[in-house]
Parts: C-alpha cells; sequence; structure tokens
C-alpha cells in the first residue's frame, strides 16, 4: 500500500505503507490548508491505497486546517 500527500499545487507525496508517522503527515495536511498560513493549500487530500486490491481503505480531505468529511463522503 502506498500513501499519497499533496505538497503542493499539482505536486505529490507518495509514501510506502510502512510509514508510521500518519499523526505528523496529517498535522503537515493541516497545516498546508491552513488558509492564514504560508501555503493556504485550497484542499490537501491524504489518500491511502491499496495497489494489489485496487482499493483506497482511507481518502481524507483538509480545507482550512480542518478534517471535510463531505468531500470525500
Amino acid at each position: 500500500m502506498s500513501q499519497l500527500y499533496a505538497i503542493e499545487p499539482n505536486r505529490w507525496e507518495v509514501k510506502k505503507s510502512n510509514n508510521k508517522d500518519l499523526d505528523g503527515d496529517i498535522w503537515k495536511l493541516r497545516g498546508k490548508t491552513e488558509q492564514a498560513g504560508q501555503c493556504g493549500y485550497l484542499v490537501g487530500l491524504h489518500l491511502v491505497i491499496d495497489v494489489k486490491t485496487r482499493k483506497a481503505p482511507r481518502c481524507d480531505a483538509y480545507v482550512d486546517g480542518q478534517l471535510e468529511d463531505e468531500l470525500v463522503a
């Protein structure tokens, strides 16, 4: 499985599933989407993909530093 993160507009960060620092990754995504922050990205996506099964067991979207469940429902 791999984890995919937007790090800049039209740029992505991919990590192998053995990455155990999910809290740190989500903290970074929240910060990058804060509108009052340095980056101010409109949306940050935390997407976990299981390539073997072709499924995404986790997909979270962040807007202005907050989890937005309705964007991925």
